[in-house]
């Protein structure tokens, strides 16, 4: 690492001999650069050696009384920090020879001290030809004008005999005062005066990757980082962002996945390769907006094959292929850690050990043949050979025949590769049987009791179209598609059948205080609601509904209503059309009620009835 070249060694050089003292120069210099460049940490680095100097950033600066405090602040440290209960604030008066004193911050001097200019003053201490440095960061987040910052900065360069470097984003300058017309042209006059250099900052990771390990702090990532320098290097030029700062983030982002990495993943040099390149990767991508959400890093993670196949006739090429060609040495197919996992960390910043070590065990590069489970090796066929390939396929329908696979997303995933065997011709099924084939496996499951009913949302199926983090073969055919439809209504069959117990489940719960009626039957921020987009209601009578609930205190009762106007107040499309009638014969038994109950209660059906009843019960 240290015998790369320094890109910005020219540069170095200029400013070592521009910042002699013995050299007389009446103009500033501008290091110029885009955001994320390293230009900060550039200039931070040459003053090292030189410490007499004054580091100024203007982001936000809105007024040159701003910068004369900060100025003052750095040369008189211990002035500038005092209690404020002691001195009250120094005004700018100070800098006239004068130091005003308000002790009790009401805006009045309480007091002064003389201090003569020569012994305190900017202008001596800054005149002084081996006096300070001055350096003015961010002039393009500068929130005066430029050309007024610039004017002010000149003072100090033409006035003074001061050396002054500037850094800014000149883009981003000239953006800005392109847009304001005659200001744009006084900036340029102002900055042909003051400005005699103009040096452009490349992006140099080979002098700041050291100060970014010093913020990596597992020491086995850090360790893998040094030794492979290059590597990073790599990804960073193919990315041609030219920006180390969302290097340094992506860095971040993996050293938050490789934390939970043991030894023996360590041990396999050419896997852990592969994970920090398409972490870096995926991370710069989405860092600099080129990959915006999930769904995209999904798709690049899916293999250049598939989205090719997808593109079919059309010519032009998706956001995803254009990475994949910038990136000649990442293999963002991977099978090593999924997109999930890799979308997780670099989107949301969400890791979680359990889901890194376990996806590694999955890997087939990490795991023993005999731990993958058949449908993931019969998945994974693409890179075996014709004889690996039908071996697992004798394997897969053996299995397939004897209903091994029970799991609903095990048993989609099934569906898709038995579509897909079928037209390899790796089985022999033809494509045209396949549909039946999954019927009589699904009719099967059915008679064993073994069709699965899912209430809670699954872990495993954040992503439409997947399951284990592994995407559904042909989930595009009609085959597959009626498959797991027929699936998913024997489901829904089930499910309607056990709608009386599940009902009656939630009543007791609510009699007794609980709040998974309210939770269950309406959406909610709280957690996922099981039954709002089911008609679950229909499966009791709205007269027994409501003489269950006129028997529970009225806070119980209110609690009741009110779930059932937000319930329908809002619905999920057309899910709970068959409980609208429900509804207006509750509203009519409602008020039959309300003309036998006695006064207090009336009035609390009553406000019942308008309140939470009547918007929702429509005939």
């Amino acid at each position: 690492m240290s015998s790369m070249p320094e890109p910005n060694a020219a540069t170095l050089s200029y400013l070592k001999e521009y910042c002699d003292p013995k050299r007389r120069r009446d103009f500033a210099v501008l290091l110029d650069g885009p955001w994320g460049v390293g230009k900060t940490y550039f200039i931070k680095n040459f003053l090292k050696d030189y410490p007499r100097h004054l580091y100024i950033s203007l982001y936000g600066i809105s007024s040159t009384q701003q910068i004369d405090d900060e100025l003052f602040r750095q040369l008189h440290p211990v002035l500038s920090s005092m209690p404020m209960q002691l001195i009250g604030r120094v005004a700018k008066g100070f800098l006239k020879g004068t130091v005003k004193i308000d002790l009790n911050s009401d805006g009045k001097d309480d007091g002064s001290a003389s201090v003569s200019i020569p012994d305190l003053g900017l202008q001596k201490e800054l005149s002084n030809p081996d006096g300070y440095l001055l350096v003015f960061d961010d002039l393009e987040r500068c929130s005066l004008q430029i050309s007024d910052a610039l004017g002010y900065i000149n003072t100090f360069v033409e006035h003074a005999g001061q050396k002054a470097i500037l850094i800014a984003n000149q883009n981003e300058i000239i953006s800005r005062n392109s847009e304001e017309g005659v200001k744009h042209k006084r900036y340029n006059e102002i900055k042909e005066k003051l400005i005699g250099q103009t040096i452009k900052i490349n992006s140099s990771l080979s002098s700041a990757y050291i100060s970014f390990l010093d913020d990596i702090h597992n020491q086995k990532v850090k360790s893998f980082l040094r030794s492979h320098f290059y590597e990073v290097d790599s990804i960073h030029l193919q990315s041609k962002t030219n920006n180390l700062r969302l290097l340094k983030h992506a860095l971040w982002d993996y050293e938050r996945l490789a934390q939970y990495f043991h030894d023996v993943h360590w041990q396999n040099t050419e896997a852990m390769k592969s994970v920090l390149a398409l972490t870096l990767a995926v991370s710069i991508e989405h860092r600099c907006g080129r990959l915006t959400d999930r769904k995209q890093i999904q798709r690049l993670m899916d293999g250049g094959l598939l989205r090719a196949m997808e593109r079919q006739n059309r010519k032009d090429k998706s956001v995803e292929d254009e990475i994949e060609e910038r990136y000649r040495t990442v293999k963002f197919d991977t099978n090593i850690l999924n997109e999930e996992i890799i979308a997780d960390a670099v989107i949301y910043g969400r890791v979680v050990e359990s889901d890194v070590t376990d996806a590694l065990k999955r890997s087939p590069i990490f795991a023993e043949p005999e731990e993958i489970p058949l449908w993931l090796r019969a998945w994974d066929y693409f890179d075996l050979t014709d004889e690996e390939a039908q071996q697992i396929a004798d394997k897969f329908m053996k299995a397939f025949n004897e209903r091994t696979f029970v799991e609903r997303g095990i048993v989609f995933h099934a569906f898709g590769i038995l579509r897909k065997y079928a037209e390899l011709g790796l089985i022999n099924i033809p494509v045209g049987d396949v549909t039946l084939a999954c019927r009589n496996y699904v009719d099967d499951l059915e008679k064993s009791e073994k069709i699965e009913i899912i209430l809670e949302r699954s872990p495993t199926t954040d992503w439409s179209g997947s399951y284990a983090h592994h995407g559904f073969m042909c989930i595009d055919t009609p085959e597959f598609k009626e498959a797991t439809a027929y699936y998913i209504a024997k489901s829904s069959d089930i499910l309607e059948r056990q709608y009386p117990q599940f009902i009656e489940q939630l009543l007791s719960d609510l009699e007794a205080g609980g709040n998974e009626f309210l939770l269950d039957l309406a959406h909610n921020n709280v957690h996922y609601s099981r039954f709002a987009d089911k008609p679950i209601l229909t499966a009791i009578s709205p007269e027994d509904f409501l003489h269950r609930v006129l028997k529970m205190d009225p806070r119980k009762q209110r609690d009741a209503f009110a779930t059932l106007n937000l319930r329908h107040r809002f619905p999920n499309g057309d899910a709970l059309n068959s409980e609208k009638p429900w509804l207006v014969n509750m509203k009519a038994f409602l008020i039959a009620e309300i003309s036998q109950a006695g006064p207090v209660a009336s009035q609390r059906l009553q406000h019942y009835l308008e309140e939470y009843l009547s918007p929702i019960a429509l005939s």
